[in-house]
Parts: C-alpha cells; sequence; structure tokens
C-alpha cells in the first residue's frame, strides 16, 4: 500500500546573490516551522533535497547573524531528523554541520529571555530525542567530535544551566561514549575531574559525570585504567621532588572520590593500589594505604567483599614498619570500624594491638581516635576490653600517651553521662567504670599522672556548674559507683589539694611581706623564703624547674599587683562561694595571660589543684539533706544502706576532716536544725555533722542552752552513736560544768541494762580522749566495772549459729558494750599526755587485756560457745588500739618484740574481715606516715591471702612503697630483718620439707615486690649479717633465724640468675636492730655457723627441682593451697 506522502512546499530561496539578514531570518522560521512540523515517516525526502543543500551552504552556516545560525542549526537538526538513518551530506558537510551544532549549543548559558535561547535548545533536545548524534561514530574525526561535544557540555554544566539542559546533555555523552570506539584521554581527564568536582560541591545539581560514569561503566572502565595506571606509572619513575608527591597524592585522591560514587569503574585500578600497598617506596605505600582505607570506610563500601586480598593486605599494614603509615592506618580503621559491622571483631583486636605500640604516636592516635567516635557507636559496638587497653594507657610511660588517653577516657565520660545516670545499661557497663579507673591512676604516685588525673577530674567527671544542687548529686552519683580505692583516691587529690592550699597562702604572704622599702638583708630572707617555697610546691608538679622558676616570677607580680593579689586569695579560700572562686579564677586567668602567657600556661596544674571546685562550701547543704533523708547508723553494713545516702555521709565527713572551714557558715543552721526539727533523721544527721567539725576546730557558742539541754539529753540517752556525739561536741564547748555533770550521771549508769551499759560508755569514751582529766574522778570505778563485769560476761551462742563475723548492727547488745568498753579503754590511754599519765598499773592492765584479745581466736569462741564475731571484733578494734597507742611516747614501753609479732599475726586472722580491715589501717598509715615503718614488714605475712583482691591490693601498696623508698636502705634492711624475725618466731615454723615450702613463699613474696638489681647484693648481705648474730628474743630459736636466711640467700641467688643479674659483694654496713639480733662472738662460732647450711638437704634438691620448671606451677600452687591452713593455724596455736 502506498502512503500518501507530504511534500515540502517552500516557494523562497535561501541562498541569492545578495542575502540580506532581516529577509533570511523569516525564510529560516518558515522553513522551521514547515521542517518541525513533518512526521519522519510521512515526508517526501526528495522534496527536502534543495533546501537540505542551502542550509549547509557557507553562507548560511558562516553567517554572522547568530539568528540566522541558531534557525539553521535548528532546521539542519530537523532534516537529520527527518533523512534518517541516511543523512543527505558526505563526511565532510557532516563535520561541519557538528562542528557548527557545538558552536551553537555553547550559547545554552546565555539568559532564557534571549530570542535564540529556545532555538539552542531545540537543538540540543531534537539532537536527544532523535539520536543523530550517533552519526559522529561513522566520521574519521569521531574522537575529536566526541571531545569537543563533551568538553562542551562540561563547561555549560560548570555554568550552572537548567536541569532539562542537563539532562538533554548527559543522554547525549552517553550515546557519545557508547558508540565511540576509543575515548581521547581528554574525555576521561574532564569526567574524572567532573566527578570531583561534583563530589567537592555537593550542594551541586550538576551531575553529569557521575551519570555518565555509571550509564557507561562497561566502556569507561578499561580507559580509566589506562589512564590511572599512566599516572601511577609515571609517579613510580619520579625522583620524588614536592610537585611530583603532590601529583601522585592528587592521583590517589581522585581514585578515592571516583570509588565513593562509581566504584565500578575502578574495576581494574584497586588491583594496582594492592600493589602499591606492598612496595618499598614510603611516600607510595602510604598513599595507597590511605586511599584503600578512605575507599573501606564509606558507607555503601563493598570493597572488602569485591577484593578481598586487597582487604586483607590493607589490614597487614597495621604493622607496617613505618610510623606514619601505621597512624595513617589507625585513622582509616576508626572510619571504618564506624560505617561496617563486617569489620567490627577484626578491629577491635587490632586496635587494641595498636595501643599496644612500641612507638608513642601511634598509642597516642590510637587513643584520640577511639575517641573521636559516636558515642552510640562506642556504646553498642566497641569492646569494652579495647576501652579498658585505653585506661591502662592513662598509665603508660610515655606523656603524651597518657594525655590523649586520659583525655579520651574523660571525653567518653562526659558525653554518656546522662544516659549513665539513667541507668542506660549498656552505658553503664561500657563506660561507667570510666571514673573509677581515672582515680585508680593517682596510686601510679607519679606527679605528672597526678596533674592528668585532676585536669580529667575538673573537666570532664566532674566539669564546672554553677548549680551547687547540680554539682552536688553528680558529685555522691559518680563516686557511690566507685570502689573504696577509688574513694580514697579522690580523697588524697583533695588533701593534696589542702596541702597545696596551705603552701601558697605561705607563699602569698610571703610576697605581702616583700617591698621595696625593706633593708637589703631582710629582702635577701624573704626573697629565700620565696624560693624555698616554690621549689617546694614546684616538686608536687610535672616540670618541676619550670613551674619553680614561673612561681619566682608569679611572686614578683604578686609583690607589685595588689589586685591580682587579692584575686589569687579568692581562688584559694574555702570559705568562699562556688561561683566567686570560678568568676575569681578566670579573672586571675586573663590577668596572668595579660602579665605573661606563658608563666599563665605553666602554672594552669597549680591554679586548677589549688581552687576549692571538686569539693566547696556550697555542697554542705545538699549533701546534708541527702544524709538526712535515710539516716544510716556509721556501723552499718554499707549493704544495708543506700549507697547514696553513705557516699554523702563520707564526703560530709571529708570536708569536715580537710576544709572544717567549709563549715563555718553552715554552723548555725545545723546548730538551728538540731533544736528546731522535728525530724528524727534531720537531727541525728545535724549531731553526727557538728561531731565532726567540733573535732577539726571549728567552735560552737556556748550561750545556746536550748542545745546544751539537747546535748545533754541525748549524751545520757539510749542510743549509742548519738550519745558518742553528743559528748564529742559538748567536750569541745567551753562548758566544763555541764561535762562533768554528764560524766557523773553515766559513771553511774553502769549497772542497767545492756544497751544503757553501751550508750554510757561510749559517751564516757569521749570525755576519756578529750576531757581525760575530769574523768579522773571515776575512771577506777569505770575501768573496775569493764574489767571485771563487763568483759568477763560472756555472750553465749549456738554452735550451729555462731557465725566468725557479724556487721556492728547485727552484735547483741552484750556486745556492743565490749565494744564501747574497749574503746573507752584506749581512748582514756590516748588522751593522756606526757604531762597527764594514767596510773602505771592501770596502763598496763588496759595493755594486757588489748594483746590477750589480739592472741585470741574464734576457735575458742567455738570450743566455749561464746560469739565469734563479737570476738572477732574485739580482736580487731584492740589491735587497731594497741597500733595507735604504741606509737605515742608514753607508751612505746608497752610494745615489745614478741607482742609486736603478735600484732603482726592478726594479717593471718581466720576472720576475712580482720584481714582486710587491719591491712587497710597498716597501708593507710605507712602512706601517711602515721606508722612506723617496721609495720611493712608484717604486710609480707599476707603472701598465703586466699583472697586476691586483699592480695593484688597489699602487694601492689609494698612495690609502690619500696619504689618510692629505694634509696633508703634502712628501711629496707629493718624490713627484711624484721620479717626474717617474725618467721623465726611464727607458731608454724619448722624446719620440715613442707613447712620451709611454705614459708619461701613469704620470703619469695619479699624478694617479687622489694629486690632490684640496686639493693638485691645488700639484701644477700642483711642475710649474711643474720648467720654471724643470736636471737635476743631467744637464743635457742637462732637456728630458726639462721635456716631462714639460708633460705632468703638461696632465693636471692634463684633470683639473680633469672634474671640476670650480678650479685656483688655490698660494701654498704648492716646494722642489727638490738632488739632481735646481737652479734656472736667473731672467731670459731662465726665461721662454724657461715660455714654451715641450716637448710635439709632434701629441701635443697627440692627447690633446685622446682626451679628447674618441671614442677614449677605445681610447686606454687601446693604452697598456696597449704597458705589457708597455715593461717588457721596460727590462730589456733
Amino acid at each position: 500500500m502506498d502512503i500518501d506522502r507530504h511534500q515540502l512546499v517552500f516557494e523562497s530561496r535561501l541562498i541569492t546573490t545578495r542575502l540580506v539578514t532581516a529577509e533570511l531570518i523569516p525564510k529560516l522560521e518558515t522553513l522551521h516551522g514547515l521542517l518541525k512540523a513533518f512526521d519522519q515517516d510521512l515526508v517526501d525526502k526528495d522534496s527536502l533535497n534543495e533546501v537540505a543543500r542551502d542550509l549547509v551552504h557557507p553562507k548560511i552556516m558562516r553567517h554572522s547573524s547568530e539568528s540566522v545560525r541558531a534557525l539553521a542549526v535548528c532546521c539542519l537538526a530537523d532534516i537529520l531528523r527527518l533523512y534518517a538513518p541516511d543523512a543527505p551530506y558526505d563526511e565532510s558537510e557532516l563535520k561541519s554541520i557538528f562542528q557548527l551544532f557545538i558552536s551553537e549549543i555553547k550559547h545554552l548559558d546565555k539568559h532564557q529571555e534571549d530570542p535564540n535561547f529556545q532555538r539552542y535548545f531545540y537543538l540540543l533536545e531534537s539532537l536527544s530525542t532523535v539520536k543523530s548524534i550517533i552519526i559522529i561514530g561513522d566520521l574519521d574525526n569521531a574522537e575529536e567530535l566526541t571531545t569537543q561535544f563533551i568538553k562542551t557540555f562540561y563547561e555549560l554544566g560548570d555554568a550552572n544551566v537548567t536541569r532539562n539542559i542537563l539532562v538533554c546533555m548527559t543522554e547525549l555523552m552517553v550515546m557519545l561514549v557508547d558508540e565511540s570506539e576509543t575515548l581521547s584521554e581528554d574525555v576521561i581527564e574532564m569526567t574524572l575531574e567532573q566527578i570531583q568536582k561534583h563530589i567537592d560541591s555537593p550542594d551541586s545539581h550538576n551531575s553529569m559525570a557521575v551519570d555518565l560514569a555509571r550509564a557507561c561503566t562497561d566502556v569507561m572502565q578499561r580507559h580509566v585504567c589506562q589512564y590511572f595506571s599512566d599516572a601511577l606509572m609515571a609517579m613510580s619513575k619520579s625522583d620524588g621532588s614536592t610537585e611530583d608527591i603532590e601529583e601522585l597524592q592528587k592521583v590517589h585522591r581522585l581514585i578515592q572520590k571516583v570509588h565513593s560514587v562509581v566504584p565500578d569503574l575502578l574495576l581494574n585500578v584497586v588491583p594496582q593500589l594492592e600493589e602499591e600497598m606492598k612496595v618499598d617506596d614510603f611516600t607510595i605505600r602510604v598513599l595507597a594505604t590511605e586511599t584503600i582505607g578512605g575507599m573501606l570506610c564509606e558507607k555503601r563500601s563493598n570493597l572488602h567483599q569485591r577484593y578481598p586480598s586487597v582487604w586483607k593486605t590493607w589490614l597487614g599494614r597495621r604493622n607496617d614498619k613505618a610510623v606514619q603509615l601505621r597512624i595513617k592506618w589507625i585513622e582509616s580503621a576508626a572510619n571504618i570500624f564506624e560505617s561496617h559491622y563486617f569489620a567490627i571483631a577484626t578491629l577491635n583486636e587490632y586496635l587494641k594491638d595498636r595501643l599496644l605500640d612500641p612507638e608513642e604516636k601511634v598509642r597516642a592516635v590510637a587513643c584520640r581516635v577511639i575517641g573521636e567516635m559516636n558515642l552510640d557507636h562506642i556504646i553498642d559496638h566497641v569492646d569494652i576490653k579495647l576501652l579498658q587497653e585505653i585506661a591502662a594507657r592513662c598509665k603508660d610511660k610515655k606523656s603524651s600517651v597518657r594525655k590523649v588517653a586520659m583525655s579520651t577516657l574523660g571525653s567518653l565520660y562526659h558525653a554518656a553521662y546522662h544516659r549513665i545516670q539513667e541507668n542506660d545499661e549498656s552505658a553503664v557497663s561500657k563506660l561507667g567504670w570510666i571514673p573509677e579507673s581515672v582515680l585508680y591512676c593517682v596510686y601510679v604516685d607519679d606527679v605528672s599522672v597526678t596533674a592528668l588525673v585532676e585536669k580529667t577530674l575538673h573537666e570532664y567527671i566532674f566539669p564546672p556548674m554553677d548549680d551547687d544542687l547540680e554539682r552536688t548529686k553528680r558529685l555522691v552519683s559518680i563516686l557511690e559507683m566507685v570502689d573504696e580505692r577509688s574513694k580514697y583516691g579522690f580523697i588524697s587529690i583533695i588533701r593534696k589539694q589542702k596541702s597545696l592550699m596551705a603552701a601558697l597562702r605561705k607563699f602569698i604572704d610571703a610576697c605581702k611581706q616583700s617591698n621595696g622599702d625593706m633593708e637589703v638583708d631582710d629582702a635577701q630572707v624573704d626573697r629565700s623564703q620565696i624560693e624555698t617555697l616554690a621549689t617546694r610546691i614546684a616538686a608536687t608538679f610535672p616540670e618541676g624547674s619550670k613551674v619553680s622558676s614561673a612561681m619566682q616570677s608569679l611572686s614578683d607580680i604578686l609583690v607589685d599587683d595588689e589586685d591580682i593579689r587579692e584575686l589569687f586569695e579568692t581562688c584559694i579560700d574555702p570559705n568562699n562561694d562556688y561561683v566567686d572562686i570560678r568568676k575569681s579564677q578566670r579573672e586571675l586567668a586573663t590577668s596572668l595571660k595579660d602579665e605573661s602567657s606563658s608563666i599563665h600556661e605553666i602554672l594552669q596544674p597549680v591554679l586548677r589543684r589549688a581552687c576549692p571546685t571538686l569539693v566547696n562550701k556550697g555542697l554542705i547543704p545538699h549533701l546534708f539533706s541527702i544524709v538526712s533523708s535515710q539516716r544510716p547508723s556509721r556501723r552499718s553494713s554499707s549493704a544495708t544502706q543506700s549507697k547514696h545516702v553513705v557516699m554523702a555521709q563520707e564526703l560530709l565527713t571529708e570536708i569536715s576532716q580537710t576544709f572544717p572551714a567549709m563549715y563555718d557558715s553552715f554552723l548555725f543552721n545545723l546548730v538551728s536544725t538540731m533544736t528546731h526539727s522535728k525530724n528524727e533523721n534531720i537531727t541525728r544527721g545535724a549531731l553526727e555533722l557538728l561531731s565532726q567539725v567540733v573535732v577539726n576546730g571549728v567552735k560552737i557558742d556556748v550561750d545556746d542552752q536550748k542545745l546544751l539541754d539537747q546535748l545533754v539529753s541525748i549524751a545520757q540517752g539510749q542510743d549509742i552513736e548519738q550519745a558518742r556525739d553528743a559528748s564529742i561536741v559538748l567536750s569541745h564547748m567551753d562548758a566544763v560544768d555541764v561535762c562533768a555533770d554528764v560524766i557523773q550521771v553515766n559513771a553511774n549508769n553502769l549497772s542497767t541494762s545492756f544497751v544503757d551499759i553501751a550508750a554510757a560508755l561510749a559517751s564516757l569514751g569521749q570525755f576519756a580522749l578529750y576531757m581525760p582529766v575530769h574523768m579522773a574522778g571515776c575512771i577506777e570505778d569505770v575501768t573496775e566495772f569493764i574489767f571485771e563485769k563487763l568483759m568477763t560476761y560472756e555472750t553465749k551462742k549456738n554452735k550451729r549459729s555462731n557465725p566468725e563475723w557479724l556487721p556492728y548492727d547485727d552484735l547483741d547488745d552484750s556486745s556492743k558494750a565490749k565494744m564501747a568498753g574497749l574503746e573507752l579503754l584506749i581512748n582514756y590511754l590516748a588522751g593522756t599526755t606526757l604531762d597527764v599519765e594514767p596510773k602505771e598499773e592501770l596502763a598496763k592492765e588496759i595493755f594486757a587485756m588489748l594483746f590477750d584479745y589480739i592472741n585470741s581466736s574464734a576457735d575458742t569462741a567455738f570450743a566455749d560457745e561464746t560469739s565469734a564475731a563479737e570476738l572477732a571484733h574485739l580482736r580487731l578494734a584492740a589491735v587497731k588500739g594497741a597500733l595507735k597507742l604504741t606509737h605515742m611516747p608514753q607508751f612505746e614501753n608497752q610494745l615489745s618484740v614478741e607482742r609486736f609479732e603478735q600484732m603482726c599475726l592478726v594479717l593471718q586472722d581466720s576472720c576475712y574481715q580482720v584481714r582486710e580491715k587491719y591491712a587497710n589501717t597498716l597501708i593507710r598509715g605507712l602512706r601517711l606516715k602515721e606508722v612506723h615503718h617496721r609495720y611493712l614488714s608484717s604486710l609480707f605475712l599476707m603472701a598465703h591471702e586466699v583472697e586476691s583482691q586483699l592480695f593484688k591490693q597489699v602487694k601492689y601498696f609494698i612495690e609502690k612503697w619500696a619504689a618510692k623508698h629505694k634509696s633508703e636502705t634502712t628501711v629496707m634492711e629493718t624490713s627484711f630483718m624484721q620479717l626474717i624475725h617474725i618467721l623465726a618466731h611464727h607458731p608454724d615454723f619448722s624446719i620440715s620439707n613442707n613447712d620451709l615450702v611454705l614459708f619461701m613463699q613469704y620470703l619469695k613474696f619479699f624478694i617479687s615486690c622489694v629486690a632490684s638489681p640496686d639493693n638485691v647484693a645488700y639484701l644477700y648481705h642483711v642475710t649474711q649479717k643474720i648467720k654471724l648474730s643470736k636471737d635476743v628474743r631467744s637464743i635457742e630459736q637462732s637456728e630458726n633465724s639462721y635456716c631462714l636466711s639460708d633460705l632468703a640467700a638461696l632465693l636471692i641467688n634463684r633470683k639473680c640468675k633469672d634474671s640476670s643479674w650480678p650479685l656483688n659483694v655490698s660494701q654498704e654496713p648492716v646494722h642489727l636492730q638490738s632488739k632481735l639480733y646481737k652479734s656472736l662472738p667473731s672467731g670459731a662460732v662465726q665461721t662454724e655457723t657461715m660455714k654451715k647450711n641450716y637448710l635439709p638437704e632434701s629441701f635443697i634438691a627440692y627447690v633446685e627441682q622446682y626451679d628447674k620448671g618441671g614442677d614449677k606451677r605445681a610447686g606454687q600452687s601446693t604452697a598456696v593451697e597449704h597458705g589457708a591452713s597455715a593461717a588457721k593455724r596460727t590462730r589456733t596455736s
């Protein structure tokens, strides 16, 4: 069937002798209208031949008028459409047509109101719709035209043309690329640059290059691979110049950016990067590793699945020999960790390894990047072991690592604080332990670590908060969750603050006294005092020399500038409000910066510690409110009390002891509360607090008769704790007559019920401590009652319900009365002075009782069917009392060697609570130098401690103490000699092999904690000196000491051998302790003793076998297994 085809009816001629633009434009408009209306399949192409020829005439194609050319290209586009698929032009003409198209399309960047804009767009749309642009693929300059078109399109894209134009251009580029046999390097380069532009400008709507790459991935892969291969190859042959390195970095950045949007385009490029990660050249290796890391961390990346070998190779770079590369690896690993679940388990382990890297920079970066992760991701996915390793880095040997680790932990806790307080289980388990861990660092006993702890506490754990109530809540809620060791760490921070504040007040006073009008000699004295104080203060901070210099520079400022001096005084005054202190801190910081920025920077740790902002008087009312809400007994088991209340109570107690002046402004409220409140919990709390603050020097007005009457009533009442507290307050008031009456009433109240007796004795015990002179009239009757009636009373218990320990509140009333009686006796002796001594016979009788209890055991109570728990409490109170009293000059003669060694054996008590509480008393006393260092030796008796936590605590303390006193040979000498003597008189000691195995552990414990290459020769010398002496306490038992000396010498030899330490002859003299050992006569006796080995040969053979390693573990376990029984036998002998 013939189709009725339409013919073009266009009577005008386009080409005439003389072309007039005004005439040509209407003709072209008419022609375009006619052509545009034709359907491709319904037009008579022969009728188009003439206009088709005219349109490619140079006079048309090169016409000077933009409108003429614009209309001409529209007509040409129509001709190509209507003639498709065969164009009515030869190759040369087609080249010219497409060149014209390119030049006209460029004008699409004109404003849309331009009369030709729609004509240009028509051309573009026609090429896209009809796809006539694919004709280019058949031309011999197809590559050139394709390049020009794509360049033009990208330039128009950069000109921010409309979205519909971008769509058309993208479609045309896809057609061009798909039809191209080859693509020029320019096209690839332009496309990659456009992709980079698109990524760098995310707000741009121009995504043509990305869309092109995604649509033509298969076509472009080879070209892209070749492009990057050429670039990377060229760089690998470079001379390493700065320009070449920058170019190489540019190429790798581009690869990473391309991967983020069109990963498939890099199919053959990624393996090249894998090879780069293995090359020797550091620059190439680090760039490749960083690039792959960046590609892996993209959220939509599946690189690890597509290239498993690349993932494996990248993971291997964590151990690269180059520090900088390991750092880059860590930074990428953290990003991957947050982006991909598949990597979590692997990277948890590998990041933990990097926290142990030998290079400090790597460890520091590992700490930092983990701290920068998203909090939710950390809580949900970071292994707690990884976070705990960061905590371990807080004690790192390098300060740079410690600083970052501490900051990381602090910032994580601060960020998670509210979730932790809301009891979010994940947040609590993952990060709730951080304050405890930070406070543990105090025990490192290093000034730089302590300064970091303080910085972390002030900035993150307890950050600045002007609201006293909120600050109190945060302080209590955090500290109630930490263990006792951490609490003591916090308290030590507060006490360091107190010491520094006192030193700074002296420093400021010295600056006040120093002025230009002084005599030269006086000025030199004051300057010397300032320098001494500056040095002393600086010794407690890192970079002490810098701090000392800065302090001396500060003194010059304080001498001349009264305003700065006043600000400084305000900052360190505990009587000031928190807000005032913080304000003065800021003003002082500004003033010091103005004076000298370096001084301000160096003194930051000093100012931080000096200002009482962690604990401030503003906390006291809120802490008291917490405590009053639920009043527990101070001796109640913490398990039965609210942690919140207990912590608030402990803080109030600590403030009263460390900063009693903070109570000055609250004292009136306390007294008023006591006398007016009808709430028993509140009045109890007020009384307890009053008793604490008066002991530390805060004075109470005695003119308040209502207060006096209330205190007297309570002191004579039945409540033990309240009677004790009321008596403390009364004894610190100027109310002697009132106190005398209370003493007399309570002394007459010792024959009624045990409840009344306990309260009366608790009251009298405080008067005995603080007013012993006023007890003179009744002390004989009271002590007679305690000795003959109270302590002889047997608190009977059934064999089947007689626990070795009970909390104080669960004890019988008779047991509490005995505790109060024993406390009174101890207090009476403690309250006396050298001028007012008790009767000698009474003192002897009290000490005899104390040591009777010290030498008691649970087995005695079990056999007699009396309260074992009561006896344990009395035993503990007795040994602590004896420890306290024998440090007083007037009672030093009461501590014989035998009694001292009996006290030591309490550390092997069968009751854990007795061992634990006494050990902590000794540790605290030794640390604060309140206990003589001879008691250090007793701690080694805990070598067989079965409770691992207590053993670790003791061991840690000894090691730190020994390290701190390593230069004091007399201390080590005393401890070693004392330990050998204690063991020689230990009730379980014998020279049987089994017992020697057990006792070997005590000496090994000592050597493991104390011995070092520097002192091992001296320790060996001590063992030999003991063998040249005899036991003063019991000459018959001297051989016990010789045996132990030989055992210690054997162990020292083994230690030196195992550790490759030299064992030289010590030149330091060893001084025998006259109460322990006395030198043997020189000559044959000494020679014979030295020659003889007092260890059984079978035991020596056992030790040699043991040290060969065959039964080493078994030998250790055997000793430990026997430890409990050894301790038990100590108490039953």
